[in-house]
């Protein structure tokens, strides 16, 4: 298959673990995410696959994200994995991002391609100190479009 247009849409929630200052600037946490996808290819194929994420973002004294960076693994229906790396930025008060596809397993043996996504969210406690002084819940839901090029997809 030849890289296709796909969007996706995303939900679930993320957990920050407990901060550690870099400097008087920025501390670094590390987060946990559980979430959900939908992928809708060019072709009209949907997927929904599960995603489980680690990584660590930059929060500044504001509670503002301008950086992260995550490891993701997808599994579809069938068991297959998907796999790629997250980064996060905050340009003009939007929290964006780019997910690299770097191959996986059966279907998505091979997968390679980017997508640009947008993540809308709220902290669990509506209260919440920011920055975060210790662990915290974020509920978010991201969107987005790009292309992946998936040979196993074929056919």
């Amino acid at each position: 298959m030849a890289a296709q247009a796909v969007e996706v849409l995303t939900g679930g929630s993320a957990e920050w673990g407990n901060p550690v200052r870099l400097d008087k600037e920025i501390q670094r946490t590390p987060f946990v995410a559980s979430l959900m996808n939908r992928f809708t290819f060019d072709d009209g194929r949907v997927h929904y696959l599960k995603l489980h994420m680690i990584g660590i973002d930059e929060v500044d004294n504001d509670g503002e994200v301008p950086t992260g960076h995550g490891s993701m693994e997808f599994r579809d229906t069938d068991g297959d994995l998907l796999w790629a790396e997250s980064d996060w930025f905050r340009p003009d008060g939007v929290d964006e991002g780019v997910w690299t596809f770097a191959s996986g397993t059966g279907k998505w043996a091979g997968a390679s391609g980017k997508i640009d996504v947008v993540l809308h969210g709220m902290f669990d406690d509506r209260e919440q100190i920011l920055p975060p002084p210790g662990p915290s819940r974020y509920f978010g839901f991201i969107e987005g479009t790009g292309k992946i090029d998936a040979p196993g997809l074929a056919g």
